[in-house]
């Protein structure tokens, strides 16, 4: 089994280094890894795209009301998809993508073009296939 440490930095000291007396085991500096930093304020949501879930976009619609304050800084679409044009910006622009609704989306934006056009975003599926 190959083994994976992560260090927080790349000059740390050798007594600091796991003792790796194999060789299949790799050390990688934390910073070029998945680790980044995301703004949480930086959102977009797609809530209800196939306008068939009422319970949901209620759901979604009274969390705005009672938790302003959590995604204030959001914006996004209910009932409906973004365009291609709207997606390729959010993937450019925002930190975090909230998609519910059916599937996982894909029906919507290939999750191919998803991976070529994101290296940032931080994706939070919540439907059924979203695993």
């Amino acid at each position: 089994m190959h083994k994976y440490y992560y260090n927080s930095s790349s000059s740390s000291p050798s007594e600091q280094q796991p003792n790796v007396d194999n060789n299949d085991t790799t050390i990688i500096p934390m910073e070029k890894t998945f680790y980044h930093r995301i703004d949480v304020d930086k959102g977009y949501y797609i809530v209800d795209p196939g306008n068939d879930l009422p319970r949901t976009k209620e759901r979604f619609r009274k969390f705005q009301t009672d938790k302003p304050d959590l995604i204030e800084k959001w914006n996004g679409v209910i009932e409906r998809f973004p365009t291609n044009d709207a997606i390729k910006d959010i993937f450019k622009s925002k930190d975090v993508l909230l998609y519910m609704g059916h599937g996982s989306g894909s029906q919507f934006y290939p999750v191919d073009d998803v991976q070529k056009n994101s290296s940032r975003l931080c994706v939070l599926l919540m439907g059924c296939s979203s695993a």
